[in-house]
């Protein structure tokens, strides 16, 4: 027996009792956009391009903080950080530790500047004055 390719061929009736016009017209493409609204399980896939996807392991992608390449984030809910921070830019925060920074800005003593201290003050060493 011997094989012959065919470049074309076109049905215009069943395929083993399959619409195959209606199979290729709702078939998922491997280029172009479409939406998808049915759900799909690959073994493997390599995506080019951008995915936009709500959850990654039923984790919200809104719900990451991300160390770079997003400008606002609003981080909220008690955080201890046993490592230390270093803040690259400015902090909007109401208080830190609890101190006002607005008022803390304008009660601080400095060394570079002269106050006049209204409470008792007591030394634990030599003052020199």
């Amino acid at each position: 027996m011997h094989s012959q390719l065919i470049t074309l061929m076109l049905v215009s009736g069943l395929v083993d009792g399959q619409d195959v016009d209606h199979q290729f017209s709702t078939r998922v493409t491997l280029d172009g956009i479409q939406t998808l609204s049915a759900s799909y399980i690959f073994e493997a896939i390599r995506v080019e391009g951008d995915l936009e996807v709500d959850k990654i392991n039923n984790v919200s992608v809104l719900d990451l903080i991300l160390k770079y390449g997003s400008q606002h984030q609003v981080i909220s809910g008690e955080k201890v950080l046993h490592g230390g921070i270093h803040i690259a830019g400015d902090i909007l925060a109401a208080t830190v530790n609890g101190l006002d920074f607005m008022e803390l800005n304008r009660t601080l003593v400095r060394v570079d500047q002269n106050a006049i201290i209204e409470a008792a003050v007591v030394t634990a060493l030599h003052l020199q004055v």
